[in-house]
């Protein structure tokens, strides 16, 4: 066929969304224990005198940095309905004060997820987070609501001998306050050393947060050793501080991302998309719309390297895989971009844009056989998939001079997209071959 502009496999060219109070006064320095407790009951009975007989068992120095009530501000209990009845757990607050840090396993299979307060105030909670297979943390969101939120410690923080207490729901009894020591920072088969402690743990502990003398979280109670008594577990509270940061970093990247999707300007996009995949590097869609964009502004050699990011992170988004190919193939780089457009289809088989643009990139690297197979096996898929009764036309016009079986396939290809960019040319094609026939 003369003149014949062969088009260029078809892209995907979207730029969419992603998606989606009570404090005590410090005690004057030197003040003993006794006093501590005298000065807890003149202020708030004896109910508070025992809370401050468990926090400042360890020295009234220690005392002067943790207002109980401030803890107890920030810790909460997590209600919800499991099958067969309700449970109740632990939890604390944490990021900006809208989020609850509880464990994975406390929460379960569980619904209905509620919030209580020390003031018997309950709110609903959401699910927002699971930590990985090794990590026993989970995060629900509170939507509106603010809370003070926990500071978190380290494990380096963490000494044996150390006084902590808890705070918790244990067997129904909401917000007690025990104590303890740090016995001891064991290894575990989790990747990560567990806290061994003293303090008791009993069933509604779990998710409840371990202080230091400092008032900061350097635990997450877990778990009771099965047949022992007094010996218990908490998982470092790195492990929670490092997903609310990760969280952090997510909801800032999104917030990037749905300003880069409604920018007009394509150099106020690029930087935003930027921004988002730096702060989050595994967000697929933020990589995707980089690539786009640096392929607009021609930036051709970058947007490549941002198909590949997207592909790394999401192996089946058949859009990166189409474009990329499409790139590859605009590059004459046929061969890779048939790896690219086979590596996607193993993912996603009942893609025909995949398989025709696989079929076209074996017809420009010279393997017709395979370039035919595929547009073939693509009819048999779909008679009505226009692109492919092009290739076929192409390919029986160009290898074999079979100009009548190729006329069939391009009037199919009209008849299917009789409004194609090229349908112009290839009735003149059509034109001049009935033409040179009569003329035999």
């Amino acid at each position: 066929m003369e003149n014949r502009h062969d088009p260029e496999p078809p892209r995907c060219r979207a730029d969419t969304s992603a998606c989606q109070p009570d404090t005590l006064a410090c005690l004057a320095p030197g003040s003993s224990r006794v006093e501590a407790i005298a000065e807890a009951v003149k202020k708030r009975g004896h109910a508070w005198a025992m809370s401050a007989w468990l926090l400042f068992g360890a020295s009234a120095l220690a005392a002067e940095k943790i207002p109980i009530d401030r803890l107890m501000a920030s810790t909460v209990c997590v209600v919800g309905e499991v099958p067969g009845g309700s449970f109740e757990s632990s939890g604390f607050v944490v990021g900006a004060g809208d989020t609850v840090m509880t464990t994975a396993h406390a929460i379960g299979t569980a619904s209905n997820l509620r919030v209580k307060l020390r003031d018997g105030r309950v709110f609903r909670a959401q699910l927002e987070r699971l930590g990985n297979e090794n990590a026993d943390v989970a995060l629900l969101g509170l939507g509106e609501l603010k809370l003070p939120p926990v500071q978190f410690g380290t494990l380096q923080d963490v000494h044996t001998g150390d006084t902590v207490l808890t705070i918790g729901c244990p067997l129904g009894f909401e917000f007690s306050v025990t104590s303890g020591v740090v016995s001891s920072i064991r290894a575990s088969d989790l990747g990560y050393p567990l806290i061994q402690t003293d303090v008791p743990v009993n069933p509604g502990s779990s998710g409840g947060p371990l202080f230091d003398s400092h008032g900061r979280v350097v635990g997450i109670i877990k778990s009771t050793a099965a047949g022992r008594d007094r010996i218990h577990f908490a998982l470092p509270a790195d492990l929670g501080s490092a997903l609310v940061e990760q969280v952090a970093h997510e909801r800032e990247a999104y917030e990037a991302f749905n300003r880069a999707v409604l920018e007009s300007l394509p150099e106020n996009k690029l930087a935003l998309y930027r921004q988002a995949v730096d702060l989050d590097p595994g967000l697929f869609e933020a990589h995707y719309n980089l690539a786009l964009t640096l392929e607009k502004l021609g930036q051709l050699a970058e947007a490549e390297v941002e198909y590949r990011q997207t592909l790394r992170r999401r192996p089946g988004y058949s859009p990166a895989a189409l474009n990329l190919g499409a790139l590859l193939y605009g590059g004459k780089r046929y061969r890779e971009a048939i790896d690219v457009y086979r590596a996607a289809r193993a993912h996603d088989s009942r893609s025909e844009a995949l398989r025709n643009n696989l079929a076209e990139a074996y017809r420009a690297a010279g393997d017709r056989d395979s370039a035919r197979r595929e547009f073939e096996a693509l009819l048999r898929q779909n008679p009505s998939y226009a692109p492919a009764h092009y290739g076929l036309a192409v390919l029986y016009d160009d290898d074999h001079g079979d100009r009548r079986r190729a006329a069939e396939h391009y009037r199919r290809y009209l008849a299917l997209a009789p409004e194609a960019a090229d349908a112009d040319q290839v009735r003149k094609w059509l034109r001049q071959t009935e033409q040179a026939e009569k003329k035999q």
